[in-house]
């Protein structure tokens, strides 16, 4: 390019000299034409003169000089239109000026420079979303996507960020797979230039979102070379892969050829890193890894509740989702449940209990109703401080912590001890309030703790006294049969107390016993009889 310099460039223009430069470009003299349009590509530099340059009608003549036969030339006219094309009402008007067609021709020059300019250009266009599908439908992913392969680092630059900016438009995706660019794309994951891997990687993350390129990444090698970016330095490039792996894990095949590859180590190794974007993808990933139940066991032989576990105290909350998330799919695990109270899992869930935001508590119960399951949880989570805060879910507007926060206490009450702490915590208002809540689920875990807690004696009373009878026998008409079965049952526990026999007969409990001795389960019978 000549380098007229800025003073001198600022100068021609107030002195009127773009006028006749563009005039020029029309010259049947070569060399005049490569002279204006060499000067035109450096006042084109400045950013004031991008609007002036095309009001003084340079564009058509810097179209028709991209079909030159002239490389220098082409190449002046593609660097002045890459240019020109910074500003985004000029990314419509070159586009409108029929220069796309032109540019995908040079995108398959034999001279790098042109090479450089043509895809430069093109870069700048698809920035614009009008422009994005136009630059496909002249056919332009494949030229560029054979410039991946140049060997000319600045080539593959302009190539690759073009690229990267079209991947983004869902419409264009399915072009990658047909037009060859994953090979190459694979390839450059390993280049030496970060920049070049980073625009690769970019490029793979958003063509990951669609399941015919989940599977051709794969069936095309991908996983070890998108794995190996996990260990690099580059925190950019790390939460790239990671995306990556968390956008294919989501089919269920990839969940097991990821760990299969070695993707585990090194995801497990990230959840240590101090940059919130590469903890909350490498956690996502694990995440949906961990939905596999061979993967939930790995996961923790791995080694990764030393890591997960501190991260809870994340103030992020993204991170802190896709971990607790994690930790949901590990707690369905037999094994695992011991593994994770071993590990201090549950000191952290406790607190999450009270956390400011629902999404939190929602994940935090339900992985402790999960981990409730267990024997010994029953009475470690119960030591941990956790029923305070499970009454309180008692009376959240959230259907699924309703839910898990009943089916929790449901669980806990089972264990011997636990029911006169439950009642002396004030779970047993809030169970019998739930007893008519519109959710099934919410009512049948709400009965199935009430029905454990009026085993105990001074519970009995507490539960009559709380109205517990009433909507007890309501739900012997009204609830599915199990939670007629966990009705009948409180009734029969709570019957053992004479008082609580009258009052079971002024609320009309005997008519829906006598009816669930002719439909209701076995264990139901035996509780009506």
């Amino acid at each position: 390019m000549p380098n007229l310099g800025f003073v001198n460039a600022e100068l021609i223009v107030q002195e009127g000299g773009l006028p006749p430069l563009v005039d020029l470009l029309s010259s049947s003299n070569e060399g005049i034409q490569q002279q204006a349009a060499g000067a035109l590509w450096s006042l084109s530099v400045n950013a004031e003169n991008h609007v002036k340059v095309v009001r003084e009608g340079a564009l058509p003549y810097m179209v028709r000089l991209l079909q030159s036969g002239n490389p220098k030339i082409q190449e002046q006219a593609a660097g002045t239109l890459r240019n020109l094309a910074v500003n985004d009402e000029n990314k419509i008007k070159i586009v409108q000026e029929g220069a796309l067609s032109h540019l995908v021709q040079l995108l398959r020059s034999q001279h790098d420079p042109v090479l450089i300019q043509a895809a430069g250009c093109v870069r700048n266009l698809s920035v614009h979303p009008q422009n994005e599908f136009k630059i496909v439908q002249e056919g332009g992913i494949k030229p560029l996507v054979d410039l991946l392969r140049s060997p000319n680092y600045k080539v593959v630059e302009q190539a690759a960020v073009a690229l990267r900016n079209l991947s983004v438009n869902d419409a264009n995706k399915v072009y990658f797979g047909t037009d060859g660019a994953l090979p190459p794309l694979i390839a450059l994951l390993r280049s030496p230039q970060v920049v070049v891997q980073e625009q690769a990687a970019v490029i793979l993350r958003n063509l990951s979102l669609t399941s015919d390129n989940e599977r051709n990444i794969i069936q095309e090698g991908g996983l070890p070379a998108i794995i190996s970016l996990l260990r690099t330095n580059e925190a950019r490039l790390q939460v790239h892969a990671a995306v990556i792996l968390r956008n294919l894990s989501v089919n269920s095949d990839s969940e097991i050829k990821i760990v299969q590859e070695g993707g585990l180590p090194p995801l497990i190794n990230l959840l240590r890193s101090s940059d919130v974007d590469v903890q909350e993808n490498t956690a996502g990933a694990l995440r949906n890894l961990s939905e596999n139940d061979q993967n939930k066991v790995r996961i923790v032989q791995e080694g990764a509740l030393a890591w997960l576990v501190p991260l809870m105290r994340t103030p992020s909350f993204k991170v802190l989702e896709q971990v607790v998330m994690v930790l949901w799919n590990l707690s369905i695990n037999a094994d695992n449940k011991v593994r994770m109270a071993d590990k201090g899992v549950l000191p952290s869930l406790v607190s999450l209990l009270r956390s400011p935001e629902e999404r939190i508590q929602e994940l935090a119960v339900g992985t402790l109703r999960n981990l409730s399951i267990q024997h010994d949880n029953k009475s470690r989570i119960v030591q941990e401080g956790a029923l305070s805060g499970l009454v309180l879910l008692l009376k959240s507007p959230i259907v699924n912590i309703l839910q898990h926060a009943s089916g929790t206490l449901r669980n806990l009450s089972v264990r011997e001890g636990n029911d006169v702490k439950m009642a002396v915590e004030g779970a047993i208002p809030p169970l019998i309030a739930l007893l008519s809540h519109p959710s099934t689920e919410v009512q049948l875990h709400a009965c199935g703790a009430i029905r454990n807690l009026s085993v105990n004696d001074e519970n009995k009373v507490k539960i009559a006294d709380a109205g517990g009878i009433n909507p007890l026998v309501s739900l012997l008409s009204s609830g599915t049969t199990q939670a007629r079965e966990n009705a009948a049952g409180a009734l029969w526990h709570l019957a053992v107390d004479r008082s609580n026999q009258s009052s079971i007969a002024r609320a009309n409990g005997i008519s829906p016993l006598v009816t669930i001795l002719d439909d209701g389960t076995v264990q139901a019978h035996k509780y009506a009889a």
